[in-house]
């Protein structure tokens, strides 16, 4: 049993088939930018419970923007022959800058008003982002 797993391994480790691919660029793009909406998104939220946390919260949309801006430039790179694709990239990365800037909860939104409004933008995004990543 033991050799057999030992063999499994060598040849999984040899055959790049047998290897995760690799995520390309628009892959990458979309993954960063759905993980910063999370996060920032979270951090909000516990703005919510404690408001000396809002400010922290704050500089993550700077820092998202900051962290996606690459991503995005070198998912176009991808994409450039790839009109619907380059339309399609457009679209979310609006898109996304959007939702990141209705981050901030309004002073009359409970936490779960809030929480939500965030996951209704997010999975919007999420289904934006699969048929963006069809394109790649």
């Amino acid at each position: 049993m033991a050799r057999a797993a030992a063999l499994i391994l060598m040849l999984s480790a040899a055959s790049p088939a047998l290897a995760a691919p690799t995520p390309g660029p628009v892959t990458k793009f979309v993954g960063t930018a759905h993980s910063y909406h999370y996060l920032c998104g979270l951090r909000f939220q516990i703005g919510l419970v404690d408001t000396s946390k809002l400010e922290a919260a704050s500089r993550c949309i700077d820092e998202a923007k900051g962290a996606v801006a690459p991503e995005y430039r070198l998912a176009g790179a991808k994409l450039a022959r790839n009109g619907p694709g380059t339309i399609l990239l457009k679209g979310f990365y609006a898109k996304w800058l959007a939702s990141m800037e209705s981050l901030m909860p309004s002073p009359a939104e409970s936490a779960r008003m809030y929480e939500l409004r965030i996951d209704r933008e997010h999975s919007a995004l999420g289904e934006s982002g699969e048929r963006l990543k069809l394109e790649e």
